[in-house]
């Protein structure tokens, strides 16, 4: 239950991602339609709220870690 309450209240899509949720993405970035994508750098986190992280009180505070 607190997994549950951690991801809807910090990870955007309300879910923690699974290596399937990755293909899409892995097969586009091999893909040769990929011409145009150059040194980027790409979170693949759902939308997770860092914020939280760089702030020990907060973590401390929520039990968090």
């Amino acid at each position: 239950k607190e997994v549950e309450a951690f991801v809807k209240k910090y990870i955007a899509v309300e879910k923690i991602g699974k290596a399937e949720d990755l293909i899409d993405f892995i097969n586009l970035i091999i893909s040769s339609k990929n011409k145009f994508m150059n040194g980027s750098i790409v979170s693949i986190d759902g939308g997770i709220k860092w914020y939280f992280f760089y702030n020990i009180d907060f973590v401390a505070s929520n039990k968090l870690l």
